[in-house]
């Protein structure tokens, strides 16, 4: 547990925000140098939001060229929304929260075929947490993104193939790392990216994971268990069935943010 907290508060900035549902305000850093999407802490230092919804340590850096996101949690149950349903960021070049153009990744457990994994067997806790890790080992490993221009609308590709989109998902102990760096203008070598034309524009961020009914519009069945929050316990992740069959926990609600994003301008550059 003290190595956990100790790697949380890395994340964390000196003052922290609490976030909820809806949207919030906040300001990307200048990147004074590229940031490597490598899973480590070390460039984020000082540079984090906390958001009470879902239990989030959100940063946002930018330079020129490029916008970088990290988004840490230990919370058990945006762990599974995360790895379950997947995790879709997006941006509104506009400032508004259109779902204009994302990012999905990773692409979740239903759309990985992985949801009769070891399903209908009865499962003890320990159990339960044997098919988390698996989960993780599976999302982690994972070449495949999805991206996005619209909610109904997304095409699958190989990391390799997006140019302009390098995204990576790691742990260390309990806690689950995202970091994403994309494009903000499409270029020769820079094939997706958000359309921002000035680092002064104010960016619409979504972070947001997925639900059962909009994996049912693109006709998966709806698991064994409940995956809702129905009469099976006292309040997100705590119900007696849930997504990994009997005795499971329920899935928590999902995570919705919106972020008003100000991008960040060196003060020794002209702006473009």
């Amino acid at each position: 547990m003290k190595k956990i907290k100790a790697l949380l508060g890395i994340f964390c900035a000196a003052s922290l925000l609490a976030g909820c549902s809806g949207s919030m305000d906040m300001s990307s850093k200048w990147a004074d140098e590229p940031v490597q999407i490598d899973g480590s802490s070390d460039q984020w230092k000082g540079k984090t939001t906390y958001i009470k919804e879902g239990g989030l340590l959100i940063g946002v850096q930018n330079d020129s060229d490029y916008i970088y996101l990290a988004l840490t949690t230990s919370d058990p149950g945006s762990k599974r929304q995360i790895l379950m349903m997947g995790l879709t960021v997006w941006f509104d070049a506009m400032g508004g929260d259109n779902k204009t153009f994302g990012i999905k990744y990773p692409i979740g457990a239903r759309d990985m075929g992985l949801m009769n994994l070891r399903r209908g067997q009865d499962q003890n806790d320990g159990n339960n947490q044997d098919m988390l890790q698996e989960l993780e080992d599976n999302a982690v490993n994972s070449t495949t993104l999805e991206v996005m221009n619209s909610d109904d609308d997304g095409m699958k590709m190989e990391m390799a193939d997006a140019s302009g989109v390098t995204v990576k998902l790691t742990r260390t102990n309990d806690v689950l790392i995202y970091e994403l760096k994309i494009a903000m203008k499409e270029s020769a070598d820079t094939r997706y990216a958000i359309g921002v034309n000035s680092i002064r524009q104010i960016v619409g961020l979504g972070i947001e994971t997925g639900t059962i009914q909009e994996n049912k519009k693109m006709g998966d069945h709806e698991p064994r268990g409940d995956m809702g929050r129905g009469n099976h316990g006292p309040g997100p992740g705590n119900g007696d069935r849930g997504s990994f069959g009997h005795n499971r926990p329920s899935m928590p609600d999902p995570i919705k943010q919106w972020l008003t994003l100000q991008l960040a301008k060196n003060s020794n550059a002209k702006i473009r």
